[in-house]
């Protein structure tokens, strides 16, 4: 068995992440995929730890079609169903150990690791998450585009448990409080509240929009859980945010949330076509054309923080 195992540290706007090239992990780790997954999502969370592990918002497995054939890999095999052609699968844990179906800086950051496995690998790049096929156009590096989801603003779908066929800019009590939501599935369910006057530099107001998030998250219509976004309109290209992930708490920024945002906002007519969104990690273009099946689209480049060894085992005999 392998002494140590390799991984990338990758970032986009302060959204980090560890990124395993599953064949790394084959044959030796093949249990982890097949007896032992519950385990491997307790390791997710030691690694995902600052003081302790690596540290990271969540850990993404990458993986092709053939690799995880040859073992019988039902486990990612299932993501092939979405599009049988598709060249890689992406499977995201949050850091909390949970399933997560997509991400957008995720995604970015999973490009530049895709190019070092396969160099040889043309633009577009079809990719499969647990839930849905993604087309990356990285013809520019600098800046790859991510063609992430066609927005859901059905409630059912999204899902909300609640007897409205949308929530869009609908009056909400969570716990005593009333506010005004959209909710939206960008790959993912978000909940998006307008805030007027967001300062993301007002630590005070932050910490209480970090605690409504709480509020909201844990209100029994989101069984799935739900990605809370707080968003000020700047103009009709600039929007400014803050969020708060499931299973991850709040982050630096969020890409599937900088799209529920903007699409949110273009529905509403207050954005046109595209915006930048201004996050606590930096800012990121946003496209929509605005149409039913047009897909959102999310650009940017990721970077590599370092690339690492770890022992799995010593991680394993923590838990």
């Amino acid at each position: 068995m392998s002494n140590s195992i390799r991984f990338e540290k990758m970032q986009h706007l302060g959204n980090d992440f560890i990124v395993f090239w599953l064949r790394d992990l084959l044959p030796d780790y093949l249990d982890l995929f097949t007896q032992r997954w519950p385990n491997f999502l307790k390791l997710v969370q030691e690694l995902c730890k600052s003081k302790y592990g690596v540290g990271g918002d969540g850990v993404i497995i990458l993986f092709d079609y053939e690799l995880v054939k040859a073992y019988n890999l039902n486990l990612f095999l299932a993501y092939f169903n979405n599009d049988h052609n598709a060249q890689i699968g992406f499977c995201l844990i949050n850091s909390d150990g949970t399933l997560a179906q997509v991400s957008g800086n995720g995604v970015l950051c999973s490009i530049p690791v895709i190019l070092t496995n396969l160099p040889g690998l043309k633009s577009p790049l079809s990719l499969v998450t647990v839930n849905r096929a993604i087309e990356i156009d990285f013809t520019n590096l600098a800046q790859a585009k991510v063609s992430l989801a066609i927005p859901e603003f059905k409630a059912k779908l999204i899902p909300v448990q609640t007897k409205l066929d949308q929530i869009y800019f609908t009056q909400l009590n969570f716990s005593g409080q009333e506010m005004i939501a959209t909710c939206v599935n960008i790959g993912n369910p978000h909940c998006v509240v307008e805030i007027k006057d967001l300062d993301l530099n007002n630590y005070s107001q932050i910490d209480k929009l970090a605690n409504l998030a709480k509020t909201i998250q844990s209100d029994s219509i989101f069984h799935d859980g739900v990605n809370v976004e707080f968003v000020k309109v700047v103009n009709e290209h600039e929007l400014t945010m803050y969020v708060v992930e499931r299973g991850v708490g709040p982050t630096l920024a969020c890409g599937s949330g900088a799209c529920a945002c903007v699409v949110t906002m273009i529905r509403a007519g207050l954005v046109k076509d595209f915006a930048q969104v201004n996050m606590l990690g930096g800012k990121v273009k946003i496209e929509w054309l605005g149409k039913e099946l047009d897909s959102v689209k999310i650009i940017g480049q990721a970077k590599k923080i370092f690339t690492g060894y770890i022992e799995l085992n010593e991680f394993f005999a923590k838990l």
